[in-house]
């Protein structure tokens, strides 16, 4: 399984924030270190960050990686993978798994 990242997702999710935080461009970019058209440009979906850039500006935000870089029918889509795993399997720990991811969707991202 892969997952498609979305870019404009991710942008849109950062740029919300930093407004309601009354944050600039510029106080992003100096503290995580890109310069202001790279991070303007990944606010508007524009740019494909690196996973660092990634990873800087999501512990910048204090936000879960994957829930701001796919969408919901990707993030629902895992446990029908998972699932199609363990489909010959008659494994008491697969159904457990299965719950707990099942469990996590529904409380994650609702």
């Amino acid at each position: 399984m892969s997952l498609n990242i979305d870019y404009k997702k991710f942008g849109s999710t950062i740029r919300h924030l930093r407004l309601e935080k009354n944050f600039t461009q510029q106080n992003i970019c100096d503290a995580v270190g890109i310069s202001g058209t790279y991070y303007s440009n990944i606010e508007n979906g524009l740019a494909r960050p690196s996973l660092e850039v990634l990873l800087l500006l999501v512990n910048y935000f204090n936000i879960p990686l994957a829930p701001s870089l796919v969408s919901k029918e990707q993030i629902y889509k895992v446990p029908l993978d998972i699932k199609a795993l363990f489909s010959n399997s008659s494994n008491s720990v697969a159904i457990n798994v299965l719950d707990i991811i099942s469990y996590a969707k529904m409380h994650l991202y609702t």
